[in-house]
């Protein structure tokens, strides 16, 4: 009787009103408790149905990679994905993909979903083409990607806003975009060398100060040395073609 239910401290509902049962009740701020469904409702929360129960707060990833802590029934039920018992949100930042794509959200989420964090205060500075350094020609590969996964994922230099990886005009394998040496072989043409002393070098290390180093197809014109071997090799080519022709000759008569 409504009267009995306020002097026991309860709160009637209406004439007509019958109990549902005990079940899970999410609240607006993540909570959760295991109530009545027609309590839970005047109380402003939603009922998860019967049979369910509360889990407990956790971190809870969104799609869009926002974080909430809240119960893990209640993250389920509003389309989020529950991180396990303990976990916590640990805030915005910069996220890289191995796809080299980059997205602005929790630390917990970019892990979660294959990710690796770029650290607190990061944010990402959009696709664009992308040269990563190859050991033996200068920058050839090239990846479309973030600014800030290019740089400390690939370990690659970022081309500029607005640039992007898909031609070769030259045919020789390597994207116009990162191709140092056009129209040339750059397994065999393309060095490193000091901006300007032009030794060969790897790092601005190597380089004498203020100097650094740069990828350079000047220094493809063979050297004193590297044509007397090219000459050689020509003049024994011409030798063995004289004497097989003639042995050939010689074993024909």
């Amino acid at each position: 009787d409504a009267i009995c239910c306020e002097n026991e401290g309860g709160v009637p509902k209406g004439p007509g009103t019958i109990c549902l049962g005990m079940q899970a009740c999410c609240f607006p701020d993540g909570t959760c408790q295991d109530m009545d469904a027609i309590c839970c409702e005047n109380e402003g929360g939603e009922p998860k149905g019967p049979g369910t129960v509360c889990l407990g707060m956790e971190a809870c990833c969104f799609p869009d990679g926002s974080c909430t802590m809240m119960d893990a029934i209640c993250c389920e039920i509003e389309g989020g994905e529950p991180k396990g018992p303990g976990t916590v949100c640990l805030g915005i930042e910069a996220c890289c993909f191995p796809n080299g794509t980059c997205n602005d959200i929790d630390v917990i989420c970019c892990e979660n979903w294959g990710g690796v964090p770029q650290g607190p205060g990061s944010v990402c500075g959009g696709m664009q083409g992308c040269c990563i350094p190859d050991p033996d020609i200068c920058l050839s590969a090239c990846v479309n990607a973030d600014t800030l996964c290019c740089v400390n994922e690939f370990g690659g230099t970022p081309m500029g806003v607005g640039t992007a990886c898909g031609d070769d005009a030259d045919e020789d394998g390597i994207d116009d975009l990162c191709d140092i040496c056009e129209g040339v072989d750059d397994y065999v043409f393309c060095f490193m060398v000091c901006d300007v002393s032009w030794t060969p070098c790897e790092t601005d290390n190597d380089c004498p100060n203020g100097e650094s180093c740069r990828p350079s197809c000047d220094v493809a014109i063979p050297t004193v040395s590297a044509w007397g071997v090219i000459v050689l090799t020509l003049l024994l080519m011409t030798a063995g073609k004289i004497y097989f022709g003639r042995r050939r000759r010689m074993l024909a008569g």
